[in-house]
């Protein structure tokens, strides 16, 4: 009888050890969401609650803060309407201004998640009337002083340019003046035993596609093309870190470690057993062009609307890894990356994505690495059009000197060319609060290869010819840090360009 007891308490005290943690966990998980505004029952105008309705009905006319109240341990808040995630807020207070063209009978769905993964959700049915308003964006002559780190909402402005549609397709918020999204990746580098040089040019595509190619000693690769949609992996549940990709013969895939400031492009080929990783650990300060709520940097004038593309984002750049397996190359180099992730607008016209080439514009990414390390990075356009400014055209840039820590902007340059649609070199001049710049670069390459190709024909300018292409640039020259002189001596840079002249 008293080893029967002695059975039975030992069996006792296991099943406790195995359940009691679970009971205990279960009973103390306190992931909590309600969602706070609007309220049910209420009408609102313009973001005020005015009086209760009958038959718990909820109206809202014109636009409206939704807003989340959640337990302490919630770290992330996605706001919904209907099936479609319109924001992801990442920061406390959890609200979003629902602020766009919004019509009828909608659910409102709160989801609140945790650093565990674990979610828990609220909602609430709404009559909903509301027209976004028409001010254009807000513009700045430039944004060269935000000096902050890209965040994950920094990278997939869910809420404030995109949203994620049922079947998690990244697109636009519902607003026509959103034209062209950029998740460009280009770099460069070079073999271990510097015997080979790469290039690379490649983007993700939110619409349409993208062939993306690499150089090698000159030769070009042109992978079959990377299509459209692109889904959106906002929290890295299957890919690790949060993250944009494509499906199809050639899959694309771009994840962001904020922690580390880390990019990893992935591009896959499985039918023609092609695979290629790309490892990029930014450094520095950022370029940035705006904050995705504004304001903007004009980036250039349309050639075929009376208008101007207007753009915020950022361009992270640093060293990377390039991983390449290939049936006819294995490989691995070393070089420099520019990410370059963009969110570009119409200024006057809803016409966002068909608001063809832009006239003239400049810009460049030129990494040094000779005694001192630098990067440098700028953004310069001209206006040929008659179409007035509504503010300057984007001129500033940045140098970074990553193993000094040290940052400046750049207001105070000026980059010229030897002239014509397809410059084949280049002179950049500037000052900074501790120094000089002065550079001569030659092109190396370009994209397409040997010939730009020329468009005739602009709104203001029917005779007119204009062009767009890449080049990769090799640069000379010196640079003055305080009592310092830094010897440039083939420094490689890559560059976007866009020209116009007139046929006289």
């Amino acid at each position: 009888m008293r080893k029967h007891l002695i059975s039975t308490i030992i069996v006792i005290l296991i099943l406790g050890a195995i359940l009691l943690p679970a009971f205990s966990a279960s009973r103390d998980s306190s992931l909590q969401v309600k969602i706070e505004n609007p309220q049910s029952g209420f009408l609102y105008f313009n973001d005020r609650k005015l009086f209760p309705l009958p038959f718990g009905l909820t109206i809202i006319i014109g636009k409206i803060t939704l807003r989340a109240n959640v337990s302490p341990d919630v770290t992330s808040v996605s706001f919904m309407i209907d099936n479609s995630t319109a924001c992801i807020d990442y920061t406390r207070p959890f609200e979003w201004l629902l602020d766009f063209d919004l019509k009828g009978k909608h659910t409102i769905k709160v989801i609140a998640r945790n650093s565990r993964g674990e979610s828990t959700s609220d909602n609430i049915s709404v009559w909903i009337f509301n027209r976004m308003d028409e001010n254009p964006w807000p513009l700045t002559a430039s944004n060269i002083e935000i000096e902050d780190i890209p965040t994950v909402h920094d990278f997939i402005p869910i809420g404030t340019v995109h949203m994620i549609s049922r079947n998690g397709v990244l697109t636009n918020l519902p607003d026509p003046k959103w034209g062209l999204q950029c998740f460009i990746f280009v770099g460069w580098g070079t073999s271990a035993d510097r015997e080979h040089f790469l290039t690379f040019e490649c983007r993700v595509p939110m619409v349409g596609w993208m062939c993306q190619r690499f150089s090698i000693d000159n030769k070009w690769y042109i992978l079959p093309p990377t299509k459209a949609p692109m889904y959106v992996d906002p929290y890295g549940d299957t890919f690790g870190y949060p993250t944009v990709f494509t499906k199809g013969d050639t899959i694309t895939v771009l994840s962001y470690d904020e922690a580390n400031r880390t990019w990893v492009l992935s591009i896959l080929v499985p039918s023609k057993n092609i695979s290629i990783k790309i490892i990029g650990r930014a450094q520095g300060v950022p370029f940035w062009m705006g904050k995705a709520e504004g304001p903007y940097i004009i980036h250039g004038v349309s050639s075929t609307t009376e208008d101007f593309d207007i753009w915020g984002g950022f361009w992270d750049v640093g060293k990377c890894t390039i991983q390449i397996h290939s049936p006819e190359r294995d490989g691995i180099f070393y070089g420099n990356f520019l990410l370059d992730r963009a969110y570009h607008r119409t200024y006057y016209t809803d016409k966002g994505l068909d608001r063809g080439a832009l006239a003239y514009f400049s810009c460049m990414y030129i990494h040094g690495d000779n005694d001192i390390c630098f990067d440098l990075m700028l953004s310069h356009s001209i206006n040929p059009s008659p179409l007035q400014n509504p503010a300057p055209m984007q001129h500033q840039a940045r140098i970074n000197f990553p193993g000094l820590n040290l940052s400046y902007a750049l207001d105070n340059f000026t980059i010229t060319d030897d002239g014509g649609l397809q410059p084949s070199e280049f002179n950049f001049t500037g000052s900074f609060k501790d120094g000089e710049i002065h550079l001569h670069g030659d092109v190396i390459a370009y994209w397409p290869p040997q010939h730009w190709r020329v468009w005739h024909g602009l709104w203001w300018d029917r005779e007119g010819e204009h062009t767009w292409g890449r080049a990769f640039v090799r640069w000379n020259g010196t640079i003055k840090l305080n009592d310092r002189i830094i010897t440039v001596k083939n420094a490689i840079g890559v560059g976007e360009f866009t020209r116009y002249q007139e046929i006289e």
